[in-house]
């Protein structure tokens, strides 16, 4: 999936701009540039990231350490957070429709960066086209 993220961040803005029937001279003023910039620094970030493959029970392990410290109050903890690269692809594991939890397929993950002190999060997902 990050191949294919990759190649849609290529294309962008054109293509959104297509879809919705407009062109470029149609954005407001300096709307473009920022859509670009905003393409550029989706690559970049996309061509640095380290992929990370979380397991089951590191999963499960994480999530009871995050609820128990946002049970005690110590989720600002979270504030002082250095990432060990400053750009991270996460891909949790999946529940599956049975219930199951299986490893990640690639078609979701979570991308993570960290600028200064702030972190971005974005999540990203391919939907499966039912049509015939």
């Amino acid at each position: 999936m990050v191949q294919e993220l990759k190649l849609f961040f290529t294309d962008y803005p054109r293509q959104i701009l297509e879809m919705q029937g407009m062109s470029p001279a149609e954005l407001p003023a300096g709307l473009m540039d920022q859509l670009l910039d905003y393409r550029e620094r989706s690559l970049a970030i996309l061509d640095d990231a380290q992929v990370f493959r979380i397991d089951i029970d590191a999963y499960w392990m994480m999530s009871e350490l995050v609820n128990e410290m946002k049970r005690e109050g110590l989720d600002e903890l979270f504030s002082q957070v250095q990432l060990p690269f400053p750009t991270m692809i996460i891909m949790p594991p999946l529940l599956g429709t049975d219930g199951i939890m299986r490893q990640n397929d690639g078609s979701v993950f979570g991308l993570v960066a960290q600028v200064g002190e702030e972190i971005y999060t974005q999540r990203f997902a391919i939907r499966l086209s039912t049509a015939a």
